[in-house]
């Protein structure tokens, strides 16, 4: 398991086997940065660094299955209360941040969307009659649940107003508060979506009949005063500015090739 970080340009690899360890590289000189053990027994089934490089998420697998963040900055572990992966692990799809706040991420299931909001707390460690007090975390939840029990959730993106886009097994894409835990848009597509992703203007949205679709946002005017944007988000249109066709099909199936995993880079570096 790998991840990486545009921001920083940091490369995050998991190791397979007993006691695993990961490793941080730096991709421009290709050093070692970190290198630590995992809070599992065997291997990491997901992995994700917030959009600043500061945190790296890890999911333990089998048997532990244990959510852990490791600090890149000051090189440990957050103490917070083992938590376990809430969905069946092979229902387990993505985790990512929040990428306007490093203390948020989701984690997505096939049924489910799990929020978390990493708080302060303290943690009390007693020496003899001396009480010593430690920085230390804890974890907020909330989930999301279609009302559909047919829906499928495939993958998910962040917008930078603290909403996520899942796209789904049906030809439907769904907006979700995390915060809230409610639906507050969804558009319907021509077939089923692939996966997603924002630029500034539009969702991209890649689907498997072999099309990627640019559908237009409706973008917020700006409160003053609103610094965490509470009150504001980004509405997906279900108008399409632009297609692109691939083109191409699977040997002599006749289904359509289509891309299933897309970035959006300001930088194009």
């Amino acid at each position: 398991m790998a991840t990486s970080n545009y921001n920083n340009g940091f490369i995050a690899a998991a190791e397979y086997g007993l006691n695993p360890e990961v490793h941080i590289y730096s991709a421009a000189t290709k050093e070692l940065v970190h290198s630590f053990p995992m809070d599992t027994t065997v291997k990491c089934i997901g992995m994700a660094f917030s959009r600043d490089g500061r945190y790296l998420l890890m999911v333990g697998g089998v048997p532990d299955f244990r959510l852990s963040i490791f600090d890149v900055e000051n090189s440990k572990k957050l103490v917070m209360p083992e938590t376990k992966l809430p969905c069946k692990p092979e229902e387990f799809l993505q985790v990512k941040f929040n990428p306007g706040n490093r203390n948020q991420f989701c984690v997505l299931s096939q049924t489910a969307l799990f929020m978390f909001t990493v708080h302060p707390a303290y943690d009390v460690t007693e020496r003899g009659e001396q009480k010593i007090l430690g920085e230390s975390f804890r974890l907020e939840t909330s989930e999301y649940r279609d009302e559909n029990p047919d829906l499928s959730f495939v993958k998910f993106v962040w917008d930078a107003y603290n909403h996520v886009h899942i796209a789904t097994d049906m030809p439907l894409l769904i907006q979700v508060d995390p915060k809230s835990g409610k639906q507050v848009n969804q558009v319907s597509l021509s077939s089923k979506p692939a996966c997603c992703t924002l630029t500034h203007k539009h969702m991209l949205v890649s689907l498997e009949e072999g099309l990627i679709q640019w559908l237009k946002l409706e973008l917020p005017e700006a409160v003053i005063g609103d610094k965490d944007k509470s009150s504001q988000h980004i509405k997906v249109l279900d108008e399409v500015e632009q297609e692109f066709r691939l083109g191409m099909t699977i040997g002599e199936t006749g289904e359509y090739e289509f891309i299933a995993h897309m970035h959006y880079s300001r930088s194009f570096k």
